[in-house]
């Protein structure tokens, strides 16, 4: 259940995500997602089972951008938290005719966590995409609470290094690949690889893309079973504006 804090949190940026959107003449959108298995840097956050997740936000002809994102999914396993809402706000630059680059900073809340430690966080990440299709992005959390195998949560910073690449095939068919490097060293002395390919389908606002997922050793050892490893996802989005 949310809490009355989490709700004014979130109606102030809400808020002023509005006031600043009419100022900046922002436009809104969003879009409304359904995944067999929401899957996040290689772990599956919604214990292998379906979520729905929603996303709301204001762009700027300028390049700002901010909004809110949620995921609400069955209880899961221990090592992931019921419920994920995410506050985000970034700015896009062009960077000519074919590339452009990005920063964006988020809020990870988990208002339905009943664990003692704290496992909300924050995380700064930077993106360098080609023609929207190819992007390199390197993330820092200052400091996170992770649950692994290995024993009691740990505490520390954690960055992540990603790739990904869309590659359109035929019409509105095409190839999608993603490679992602995630070092926790700091926080339970270890590191772990996971990847991903599939299709993705684009009807008019409608997106489908089927993904299939994996891991290393390294990760299958930290988090059991959540690892996505060697599994498929299937997710229907609707994109409006």
């Amino acid at each position: 259940m949310w809490t009355g804090t989490w709700i004014c949190r979130l109606s102030v940026l809400v808020s002023c995500l509005l006031v600043c959107g009419a100022a900046a003449s922002a436009s809104p959108g969003g879009a409304v997602a359904l995944t067999t298995d929401y899957v996040y840097r290689g772990i599956s956050r919604s214990g292998h089972r379906p979520a729905v997740q929603v996303d709301l936000h204001l762009k700027t002809a300028r390049g700002g951008f901010g909004g809110v994102w949620g995921s609400v999914v069955d209880d899961p396993p221990a090592l992931v938290a019921p419920n994920e809402l995410n506050l985000y706000l970034g700015w896009l630059w062009s960077l000519g005719q074919d590339w452009s680059a990005g920063v964006h900073y988020a809020r990870y809340l988990y208002p339905s966590d009943p664990r003692y430690i704290e496992y909300d966080h924050d995380e700064v990440q930077a993106a360098l995409s080609f023609q929207d299709r190819a992007v390199v992005s390197v993330a820092l959390a200052p400091r996170i609470d992770r649950y692994s195998l290995y024993g009691d949560p740990g505490q520390g910073r954690q960055w992540s290094f990603e790739a990904s690449l869309t590659q359109p095939l035929w019409r509105n068919i095409s190839l999608t690949a993603g490679v992602g490097h995630y070092d926790l060293s700091d926080v339970i002395g270890a590191t772990y690889w996971g990847w991903s390919g599939g299709l993705r389908i684009d009807v008019k606002r409608i997106q489908f893309t089927l993904s299939h997922f994996g891991a290393d050793s390294a990760a299958r050892q930290m988090f059991g079973t959540q690892v996505a490893h060697g599994r498929w996802a299937l997710t229907a989005a609707w994109w409006f504006q």
